[in-house]
């Protein structure tokens, strides 16, 4: 599967497997055990067992299951259906934290976190801690806490560490859980973005240039905050207009704390156009370098 989660499909579609050894090495001296894989690097308890199953879905896939139970395959399968749920069964003083990858249509983790959420950094980039019902959760917890952090060089995809907890030591075991989520990095390393004007247009004038190589619309936007007036014949990625007009495109550029540059890109037209009406905002995200990545359109915000 892809480093990016595929999102927006309709229908559930799920895969499951016997467990594979899943990328950890141990430190006998610490006590710890460190996880490398999927862009992911942290640290965790040794006696934790990992777990790992295929499981993808629409909008999530599966990265291990670290556990101090057994964690069987949490799908059930028949001829003619797969579904897939959790399966554990949690002893006294026990502990499954459930690593996930995920995406979702219109998730920003830059608008902020949900209601009784506890906003955090990790590792330079946003994430956020919440509680949660541990009922809808695992089969004996008392408490089911979830992490959901950013993935680096995206706007709709995360990362999420679910602890499911069984007492009576709740306190120590969420403790663990924590040292886990400050001791995460990625692999390879966030690039942060290097502020001031000559990085943010370097940046945009390299997005832009990228972007009009496969359509010459986006040319009538500046590399820099600014406005610029061009003739065209469409919008980018259209629909071409009836008949050519002269366009007023503007650019504003700002710094995220994903360490991406949001490129607010606003075209009006003297006259509305039947077919594309008279004005489009595109909001492009550039990584440090300048690498155009995920773009939305619509109306422009009031």
């Amino acid at each position: 599967m892809n480093r990016g989660l595929l999102a927006g499909v309709a229908l559930l579609a799920a895969a499951c497997a016997g467990p594979t050894p899943s990328n950890a090495s141990a430190d006998v001296a610490t006590g710890l055990a460190t996880f490398h894989e999927d862009g992911l690097v942290f640290d965790y308890p040794a006696a934790w067992r990992p777990f790992r199953y295929e499981v993808v879905s629409s909008f999530s896939n599966l990265i291990v299951y670290l556990a101090t139970v057994d964690v069987p395959d949490p799908c059930t399968r028949t001829a003619n259906s797969i579904a897939c749920g959790q399966g554990f069964q949690l002893a006294p003083n026990s502990i499954v934290v459930t690593i996930s990858g995920r995406g979702f249509p219109g998730f920003n983790i830059l608008e902020g976190e949900p209601p009784g959420a506890r906003a955090l950094v990790v590792d330079g980039l946003p994430a956020y801690v919440e509680q949660l019902q541990p009922q809808d959760r695992a089969q004996g917890a008392d408490l089911s806490t979830r992490w959901t952090i950013a993935r680096p060089g995206s706007v709709d995809n995360s990362f999420t560490v679910q602890a499911d907890i069984r007492g009576p030591d709740v306190a120590g075991q969420l403790q663990q859980v924590e040292a886990l989520v400050k001791s995460l990095r990625y692999d390879p390393p966030v690039v942060p973005l290097e502020l001031g004007d000559a990085a943010a247009e370097g940046a945009a004038t390299k997005a832009l240039a990228t972007m009009t190589t496969t359509d010459p619309a986006w040319a009538c936007f500046p590399g820099k905050p600014g406005i610029r007036q061009m003739r065209i014949t469409s919008f980018p990625s259209g629909p071409v207009l009836a008949e050519p007009q002269v366009a007023t495109c503007s650019t504003r550029i700002e710094p995220t704390r994903l360490q991406l540059w949001r490129l607010t890109l606003i075209e009006r037209l003297p006259k509305a156009d039947p077919e594309a009406g008279q004005d489009l905002q595109i909001v492009l995200w550039v990584s440090p370098d300048g690498i155009p990545g995920l773009q939305t359109s619509g109306s422009p915000e009031p």
